[in-house]
């Protein structure tokens, strides 16, 4: 097993119980920014529709397509940005489905 993978089960395994309980639910998001001048980012947030809050974009896995290339479709189709993301994992956050969708 890959180390990265061992680091992240790692990171769970306090929350086994939990993770159980519950649905996990899996998606994959686009951190988008551009670089303005020298010392300053800008990171993209878009207003969801169902709530109005402040969202990046992000998907749920799609058949055939690696992770990032989720992360690009959503990118395009949620705010219109074309980029390429990289195939490296940035960072992950782990919830659970309250029922909600």
């Amino acid at each position: 097993m890959p180390k990265k993978a061992r680091s992240y089960l790692g990171r769970l395994a306090s929350a086994t119980d939990q993770l159980f309980r519950r649905e996990a639910i899996e998606q994959f998001a686009a951190i988008c920014y551009r670089k303005v001048g020298d010392n300053l980012v800008e990171v993209l947030l878009i207003t969801s529709r169902d709530s109005g809050r402040w969202i990046i974009p992000k998907g749920w896995p799609i058949a055939k397509l690696a992770p990032h290339q989720v992360a690009e479709r959503e990118a395009w189709e949620e705010a219109g940005v074309k980029g390429k993301a990289r195939k490296r994992l940035f960072g992950f956050y782990t919830f659970q489905d309250a029922g909600q969708r």
